[in-house]
Order: C-alpha cells, then structure tokens, then sequence
C-alpha cells in the first residue's frame, strides 16, 4: 500500500548528478559535502 502525502509547494536546489547510480556510493558524498559546505543550519 501506499500512502499518499499532498504538502504545499517548495523549492529543491539540485545539481546534476556526477555517475550512475549504482555508483552512487563514490560520487554522492562528494556532492552532500559541497553542499553543506555551502548552506548553513540556523
């Protein structure tokens, strides 16, 4: 079964991916770690 979940609209600040995904695991961290480079939580 699957639940459904209607949200209000936002915005997803993406990048274009660097590999395949099942090689996911040697290219996904690189690009988390730019981006919390990037964004700060406050």
């Amino acid at each position: 079964m699957v639940d459904i979940i209607v949200r209000r609209k936002f915005k997803v600040i993406g990048k274009m991916g660097e590999g395949l995904a099942r090689e996911g695991p040697v290219w996904i961290p690189p690009l988390w770690k730019e981006a919390n480079s990037n964004f700060a939580l406050k």
